[in-house]
């Protein structure tokens, strides 16, 4: 639980707002734990919370996000809030590295791609294992991509300045071809090998029908 000097207190679980003489959250009845902190830091990571770990403007935060500002910010908030990186992520869990590489966030999706790759080849245990992946990823999904911004943020803040929006540009937002590119490739592969297939068994049969 944090605790601020106006007599409010959230609750680390779930973030909600409580008496400061409450014992338990009235939302989620989990027990709550004082953290006292100052006024002034209290009032600080309110006003910034979004964007202080990662030294850019609210402005600049939105452009690198690009795409459903309001949900990873009301994430980004909770996390930072409650200090509990496990904040549910639907399209992470459904899609998995197709989320990550929509994001940008290219070496995590290949480690997952690889990761979920490997374990689909192991009979049962593999399969159970890549389950958990996927809950894990859509369960600390905001967390990574969070970890990500901030990243490239330090990164942009050691570039050039006169460079700095061109790169947020860059690095930020969104990239759906990617994603739709890896989605078919599966299928243009399936297809070829379904016309390899008839090829094939077509000059079989013609061979077979010619000696009888």
């Amino acid at each position: 639980m944090q605790s601020t000097d106006s007599g409010v207190v959230f609750c680390t679980e779930c973030g909600k707002e409580n008496q400061a003489t409450s014992s338990f959250c009235n939302s989620c009845g989990k027990p709550l734990k004082k953290v006292e902190l100052s006024k002034n830091n209290s009032q600080g990571e309110n006003s910034r919370s979004s964007y202080s770990s990662a030294d850019c403007s609210e402005e600049e935060m939105n452009t690198f996000i690009s795409k459903n500002q309001m949900f990873y910010l009301e994430k980004f908030d909770q996390i930072r809030m409650t200090g509990d990186k496990k904040t549910w992520n639907w399209s992470a869990f459904l899609a998995g590295a197709y989320w990550m590489f929509y994001r940008k966030m290219y070496v995590q999706g290949i480690l997952y791609f690889l990761a979920s790759l490997l374990l689909s080849f192991v009979p049962v245990i593999g399969w159970v294992l890549d389950i958990c992946l996927w809950v894990g990823v859509g369960t600390f999904a905001n967390s990574l991509y969070l970890d990500h911004i901030n990243k490239k943020f330090q990164e942009i803040n050691c570039a050039d300045s006169s460079y700095r929006q061109a790169l947020i540009n860059k690095n930020g937002g969104t990239n759906i071809v990617l994603p739709i590119v890896l989605l078919l490739i599966p299928a243009i592969i399936a297809i070829i090998l379904l016309f390899l297939s008839v090829v094939i068994f077509g000059s079989m049969f013609g061979a077979m029908s010619y000696y009888y």
